[in-house]
């Protein structure tokens, strides 16, 4: 598996892969790293076919956006955005524009890998 991209720190493989396993835990099938730009893509079945979730770990609200509307023109069915912190999450979710509002979920990096599965949809 490729869990590395150019300059991640280790904290960011962490997450990728930790964050990987707490989806396996809730049912996603496929789940692979760095493809479609997202940094973690992960597949499960869904009432009306494949449900394709992207996955963006972020630690400043940089590119934020940006890579969201990567993640729906590549094909995901929803993004979900793991912040590094509460701050970060609040802010994220204060800027988010109201038409990708209902197709993203965002989430700290800390609720994801405890189990948290409100953000879920679909």
């Amino acid at each position: 598996m490729n869990y590395l991209r150019a300059r991640e720190s280790q904290e960011h493989v962490y997450l990728k892969r930790a964050i990987a396993a707490a989806l396996r835990n809730i049912g996603f099938l496929f789940i692979v790293f760095e493809q479609c730009y997202c940094d973690v893509l992960a597949v499960r079945p869904g009432t009306n076919g494949p449900f394709v979730l992207g996955v963006e770990i972020e630690r400043s609200f940089r590119n934020v956006h940006a890579n969201i509307a990567r993640d729906f023109a590549n094909g995901c069915s929803q993004v979900l955005v793991a912040c590094k912190d509460t701050t970060l999450r609040d802010l994220v979710a204060a800027h988010l524009s109201l038409d990708v509002r209902e197709r993203v979920r965002i989430r700290t990096t800390h609720e994801i890998i405890a189990g948290d599965t409100t953000w879920m949809h679909n």
